[in-house]
């Protein structure tokens, strides 16, 4: 399998591409680090102040992958 990135700065100008050749077997390991990091990058964006904020956040984002009720985090309303 072959890939193509694009990779753009903040005014959309593309900067470069990148070509990636996956192996099959491969490609369902990343897919799943992909969608695990989506998850634990959100934290970022979410105006955490402090350490244990973010942590509490990514734990709490854990939680919710199983289903465990929390109050870890403010939701966004």
């Amino acid at each position: 399998m072959k890939l193509v990135v694009g990779i753009t700065g903040a005014s959309g100008v593309g900067l470069g591409l990148k070509f990636l050749e996956l192996l099959p077997s491969s490609v369902e390991v990343y897919c799943v680090i992909s969608n695990s990091a989506k998850v634990a990058l959100k934290g970022y964006y979410s105006n955490q102040q402090t350490l244990d904020e973010m942590e509490n956040f990514i734990i709490g984002k854990w939680f919710d992958t199983l289903e465990i009720s929390h109050n870890l985090y403010k939701r966004w309303s």
